[in-house]
């Protein structure tokens, strides 16, 4: 577990190694940051727990009832188990329909190296569920098919 001081400090070294304006958690614990393809990435650090959430907007549901269903089905499929989401999870904001991505990241032996890293990630995740999610309601997603198989 990491405190406050030791986050900002992690966030210090990231902003550093990316060279950005220095970047630090306001009085919320939380900070925001764009990646280099224009998403923004906002971050939250928990001080009880001593982690980090990143999420960010991957888009807004249909006002379509029906192609809503099908992105929302496409959507909770593909949080089944973090099969398609590589351990992030898809969420909704329900007073704006708008879907967000976030990550849970456990500092254990936190250094800004794991810390670039898991954002690096994060971002580049968050860029393919943007691009994934204006199709959704268009079409049926390979994920859609069963996940349990009877043997």
């Amino acid at each position: 577990m990491i405190s406050r001081d030791h986050a900002n400090m992690l966030l210090e070294g990231f902003a550093r190694r990316q060279e950005l304006d220095p970047l630090q958690l306001d009085d919320d614990n939380y900070c925001a940051l764009a990646s280099a393809d224009d998403h923004v990435v906002h971050l939250r650090f928990d001080e009880e727990q001593g982690t980090f959430i990143a999420f960010g907007s991957i888009g807004t549901l249909s006002g379509d009832a029906e192609v809503a269903l099908r992105q929302l089905r496409a959507l909770l499929t593909a949080n089944l188990m973090w099969q398609d989401t590589r351990g992030a999870t898809i969420t909704l904001a329900p007073e704006s329909d708008t879907v967000l991505l976030q990550q849970l990241w456990l500092p254990d032996q936190a250094t800004e190296e794991k810390l670039d890293a898991f954002l690096q990630s994060f971002a580049l995740l968050l860029d393919f569920w943007t691009q994934r999610c204006a199709g959704l309601g268009e079409i049926v997603m390979e994920s859609e098919q069963p996940f349990y198989v009877k043997v």
